[in-house]
């Protein structure tokens, strides 16, 4: 039987919002610069249609409105969504929800009915209660902030050590190969912990490729790029990569409770390792305004082809985003 973990894909939907802004040395400029991709904007406001799948359900197709702040800061709302019609509807819950992220807090709001919302901190011990518990049994995740930092670290590229050399064989003779290795193993690409990524570009300063490395050396995946357009500022962008991700699985543990009679209840482990299904992100980029590179769609398969997520930007505004979007209190705007 297949797993896969559903949700509403934030890092899907947001990681690529606004892209690191990078401070190169002047004697890797030229080479870097492919790396580049160009302005970072002053803010962003996207509504996206997204399509994912999961275990005991239905396809769900949810349309979301997100907000990104120019520190990256980001808020996902879940505007409206299609039921599976004849169908039990186990994320019910989920409509009206919220998703805000303003370092270091994680703040889930579970309907715009309920100003209640849960909190996720970095450094919390033991596992977070996904509030997903059923008569049946409960389901807990590992704890976020890990992830959190991941995304925080990625942003912070001039903490990233860096080291440019041209290839000298090989299929990639001649292009230049930009290592570059985090302050610390960072985990935001399910399943696996990230060490190191290398770029490859190429004489005319295109990015062609990339492959990322976990902490033991070995490449977990790697993406080519392509369609290639050109900025207001002369630099070649890729529009269009594909990134192939090895399997793995991630922490979790699902439990069933049982009782028959007058006999007292028992709970097992259905699981402790949920296999993760991902194995393929097709991404398309656009230009806005001439300086912008956003997302267009992103869409994530298995290792049979079938479409596991797919997010569709419906829209992307580019524009400051006032600071009260990014609270979660009786006063706060609804988007």
């Amino acid at each position: 039987m297949r797993r896969t973990t559903c949700g509403l894909g934030v890092m899907f939907v947001c990681g690529l919002a606004l892209g690191p802004s990078a401070h190169v040395s002047a004697d890797a400029e030229e080479a870097l610069s492919a790396l580049n991709w160009g302005a970072r904007p002053p803010g962003a406001r996207f509504r996206a249609q997204v399509f994912f799948t999961c275990e005991y359900q239905e396809p769900l197709s949810l349309v979301v409105v997100g907000h990104v702040g120019a520190s990256g800061e980001w808020r996902v709302d879940v505007d409206w969504r299609l039921a599976p019609a004849g169908k039990t509807d186990i994320f019910q819950y989920r409509e009206g929800m919220v998703y805000l992220w303003a370092d270091p807090v994680l703040t889930i709001l579970p309907s715009y009915l309920t100003r209640n919302p849960i909190r996720v901190r970095p450094g919390e011990a033991g596992q977070v209660d996904t509030g997903m518990a059923r008569s049946g049994g409960s389901m807990n995740l590992p704890v976020v902030d890990v992830y959190l930092r991941g995304q925080k670290v990625m942003r912070d590229w001039p903490a990233w050590t860096t080291s440019v050399e041209v290839v000298q064989a090989g299929p990639r003779a001649g292009q230049y190969a930009i290592t570059r290795k985090p302050p610390e193993p960072i985990k935001f690409l399910e399943p696996h912990v990230i060490a190191m990524q290398r770029y490859y570009v190429s004489p005319d300063l295109r990015l062609v490729g990339a492959e990322t490395y976990d902490p033991a050396g070995n490449v977990v995946a790697t993406t080519t790029y392509s369609d290639f357009a050109s900025l207001a500022s002369g630099a070649k962008v890729p529009l269009r990569s594909v990134t192939e991700m090895s399997p793995g699985s991630i922490g979790a543990r699902a439990t069933r409770t049982t009782s028959i009679n007058d006999q007292p209840p028992k709970t097992e482990a259905v699981w402790e390792q949920l296999p993760w299904a991902r194995c393929r992100v097709d991404r398309e980029m656009q230009v806005i305004d001439g300086k912008y590179v956003l997302p267009r769609r992103t869409t994530t398969s298995d290792r049979e082809g079938r479409v596991l997520d797919d997010v569709e930007y419906l829209s992307v505004e580019v524009g400051p985003v006032p600071d009260s979007i990014f609270r979660v209190d009786t006063e706060a705007p609804k988007p």
